[in-house]
């Protein structure tokens, strides 16, 4: 069993979080100054994966040490606490951003990823496929719950949203909408001004969980497209 985390590892966590986060948003910003992007959730993902790779260079030549990469739509790793396969295993979150923990005390456990998982945010056009309860049900629950078991191993994990239209606070009400009728905590903007239009918001929140460690905390980075062309 993973032991119980000591400060060095917590400090090694919170730091490798902000390296991360800081390269998504960095990347998303870069994204959000094309005027034409796919409109499809796997292309975007797609672009936004070279973008965190210039963002981490341009980190990087900023002095700032970044020993990790991004692994677009890689396998959940294993856990040391599950004695067989496990069924997570067989899911492939959008990113994840490992490193080896080398406070970690169980040397079996000291592989760790950063988990993100990507949703598009808005109106989808079509009744059968609602974006914001999509965002819950194919996205928040995969870190809530043991079939997917996203971020397990990690106490936070991430979720970007692409909104393409509908402006952002319809969307965090919708959205929160449905997180409150899973019993979860609401999605709470970081900045005490709310969400801002033609940028990147972060929201924040967390729950317990099945899986450890519990509770966990989730960042989420919606970056505004609304006004792009689609193809």
């Amino acid at each position: 069993m993973p032991s119980r985390p000591s400060l060095l590892d917590i400090r090694y966590w919170e730091n490798h979080e902000r390296r991360v986060l800081e390269a998504i948003t960095l990347a998303l910003n870069k994204l959000s100054r094309e005027e034409t992007l796919p409109q499809n959730e796997d292309r975007l993902n797609r672009k936004l994966y070279f973008y965190i790779l210039e963002a981490i260079r341009e980190m990087s030549q900023r002095g700032m040490r970044f020993t990790t990469y991004p692994m677009y739509e890689a396998n959940n790793q294993p856990q040391v606490d599950d004695v067989e396969r496990a069924a997570r295993e067989g899911k492939r979150p959008d990113f994840q951003f490992g490193y080896i923990d080398h406070y970690e005390t169980n040397v079996q456990a000291s592989a760790k990823q950063y988990v993100v998982e990507c949703k598009r945010l808005g109106e989808s056009g079509r009744s059968d496929w609602v974006l914001n309860v999509n965002y819950l049900a194919n996205g928040i629950v995969r870190y809530s719950s043991r079939e997917h078991g996203y971020g397990q191993g990690g106490a936070s994990g991430a979720m970007v949203g692409y909104v393409q239209n509908t402006d952002l606070d319809s969307v965090l009400l919708e959205v929160n909408r449905s997180v409150e009728e899973n019993r979860l905590p609401l999605l709470v903007p970081s900045s005490a001004g709310g969400l801002q239009a033609n940028s990147v918001n972060q929201l924040d929140h967390q729950f317990d969980r099945p899986t450890p460690p519990s509770p966990f905390s989730l960042r989420h980075l919606w970056v505004d497209l609304v006004g792009r062309s689609w193809n």
